[in-house]
């Protein structure tokens, strides 16, 4: 709800983004997406092959499905529509995955459930947010100052560089759960093996 207050005030306050507010908009449904997907269980479980199943099936049929449909550059937005769709639907997959093999009961979480859960993550959604703030504001930015030519240059090159720069968060993200354990287990194992991944 905060993201989307945050998206609308954005979008309204700029000319250029108003008259393209509609695809904005559609867009947000990745958000939606991202914030269904459990990947968090997946790395606390240490299981993180049915992300790859769940995540390329769902691109596959959406990679069909474009193709089926999408005819001329008009039909952007309904690109944007479909890319949307497919990351709701993995987020969906990904909780119906959970709660079949994992035998997960889903319930409404309690007010002081999700106070105590905001107090104690917040020093690492702080960090994260900060993390997300530089490194994606920088199109943001762009796009108030130049023309959409420029901003496109710019938002290819800086693909290329988050997906070499990407190798590592998804590095650490794997192994966190196992380093976590290890830690609880023996400070001495968990040393041996931070040792051994820092040199890698």
């Amino acid at each position: 709800i905060f993201s989307l207050l945050l998206l609308s005030s954005i979008v309204f306050s700029f000319a250029r983004f108003t008259n393209e507010s509609t695809i904005y908009f559609l867009s947000f449904g990745m958000v939606i997406g991202n914030i269904l997907f459990p990947v968090w269980f997946f790395q606390g479980m240490e299981d993180m092959k049915p992300i790859t199943i769940i995540t390329f099936l769902a691109r596959l049929i959406g990679t069909i499905f474009i193709f089926g449909v999408i005819k001329d550059a008009s039909d952007y937005s309904l690109l944007i529509l479909i890319y949307s769709l497919i990351s709701i639907a993995i987020g969906i997959m990904g909780l119906f995955f959970v709660g079949i093999k994992f035998r997960v009961n889903y319930t409404i979480p309690t007010y002081a459930s999700i106070k105590y859960q905001i107090a104690q993550g917040f020093q690492v959604f702080i960090s994260m947010a900060a993390i997300n703030l530089y490194t994606t504001t920088n199109t943001f930015l762009l796009g108030i100052f130049v023309n959409d030519t420029a901003v496109g240059y710019f938002s290819a090159a800086d693909k290329i560089r988050t997906a070499v720069q990407n190798i590592i968060p998804i590095l650490s993200q794997t192994v966190f759960p196992y380093v976590n354990k290890l830690l609880i287990e023996s400070f001495s194992k968990f040393l041996l093996f931070i040792k051994k991944l820092l040199k890698y």
